[in-house]
């Protein structure tokens, strides 16, 4: 390879860089970075996890001065063999707090899935899109490439087995990820073909509803 040709191609890699980042929906360092995030839950068969979510406010202004900032928290449940188990969307105000169980007690994201259905850990990811596209609802089926919108923040719980008798509770945020319109689609087309009926609780406000004990 001559000097002069390895030059040009080095260059063009600088100037042109490759599709698979060209094609995010959310780069790294833009204004959208938080739009698309990911967690888990494990351990089910142990105790529960949860899903808190807040709105930042961040969203107030994004299309225009008058937009309040709402946004909808679409979630999305993957079982370890990635089928999609269930989905909702949550209207979220700014400074809003929301909170889902996972597996157990009153709007948990398993809720309506068949019992033999239900792994011990799941994969979760959320979206977060702007009401407006909806006429102010929100549809976690129907998002698209226009809708994505910032100030989503979110955090998960899990426990973990220790040489003590009681598993061990961990909390962390979930990790905010490069969305690409290829897996934008796929959630779209999982959510649109799962029964409705196995959707989960759209929105919990607040803290968890005490479970009731037989």
């Amino acid at each position: 390879m001559s000097k002069i040709f390895a030059a040009g191609f080095v260059l063009a890699a600088f100037l042109f860089p490759s599709t698979q980042f060209a094609q995010l929906l959310n780069p790294h360092g833009s204004n959208l970075e938080d739009a698309y995030q990911i967690s888990y839950a494990s351990n089910l068969n142990l105790a529960d996890g949860t899903v808190v979510v807040s709105n930042a406010g961040s969203a107030a202004g994004f299309y225009n001065a008058s937009t309040s900032g709402n946004i909808c928290a679409n979630i999305y449940v993957y079982a370890p063999d990635a089928s999609l188990l269930s989905c909702c969307s949550c209207l979220a105000g700014p400074n809003s707090l929301h909170l889902w169980p996972v597996s157990y007690g009153p709007g948990n994201l398993l809720a309506n899935v068949p019992s033999s259905r239900i792994p011990t850990a799941v994969t979760i990811k959320l979206v977060s899109t702007s009401p407006l596209a909806g006429g102010g609802s929100c549809s976690p089926n129907s998002l698209s490439t226009s809708d994505l919108v910032p100030g989503m923040a979110a955090w998960g719980t899990r426990f973990h087995p220790t040489s003590a008798p009681v598993p061990a509770l961990s909390e962390t945020k979930f990790i905010d990820k490069g969305l690409s319109l290829v897996e934008l689609t796929k959630l779209n087309n999982d959510c649109a073909i799962l029964p409705v009926g196995q959707r989960c609780s759209d929105c919990i406000t607040a803290g968890l509803a005490q479970p009731t004990v037989p």
